[in-house]
């Protein structure tokens, strides 16, 4: 095979089942772990570990007058990259409650759905609040605002 001067041919090889820099075999291979992956000059290439590289939330409806209590519904979607892994979070509002934390697993989807609620509210007052998603593990991270605007007949 002829290549181009000033081109480099980089050989990745995986050895699923291996302890990362040997070819001993991984006690519980098969157990998702991340195999190790080589360059052509036999230097390991780290894997990425699993990332969160992006939230999105809303509060539905975000804007509203009705009867009271009343209960607001807040989605988010939690998107992923990397290895498989887990991903720890928790809702936080905007009175500083905050939701037990609870865990996502991520094999081979890279985007989950969650979903909570808060029923609030008396008659002839007016709320604004917000929840977010924040992030425990892999790394600590918080999502953007949900916000919205109750008033109570």
């Amino acid at each position: 095979m002829r290549f181009r001067q000033g081109l480099t041919l980089v050989l990745v090889v995986s050895l699923t089942g291996c302890k990362v820099g040997t070819n001993e075999p991984q006690s519980g291979s098969g157990s998702g772990a991340a195999s190790p992956v080589w360059n052509a000059t036999g230097s390991p290439i780290p894997v990425p570990g699993l990332q969160v590289v992006d939230m999105v939330v809303r509060a539905d409806p975000f804007q509203v007058t009705t009867t009271c209590p009343a209960t607001i519904t807040f989605s988010g979607r939690i998107s992923v990259a990397g290895a498989a892994g887990a991903v720890a979070y928790r809702w936080v509002r905007s009175d500083r409650v905050q939701g037990p934390v609870q865990t996502l697993k991520f094999d081979r989807v890279t985007k989950q759905d969650v979903v909570t609620t808060w029923t609030l509210g008396s008659p002839g007052t007016t709320y604004t609040g917000w929840q977010a998603i924040q992030i425990i593990r892999p790394k600590s991270q918080m999502s953007e605002r949900a916000s919205f605007t109750l008033t109570c007949r």
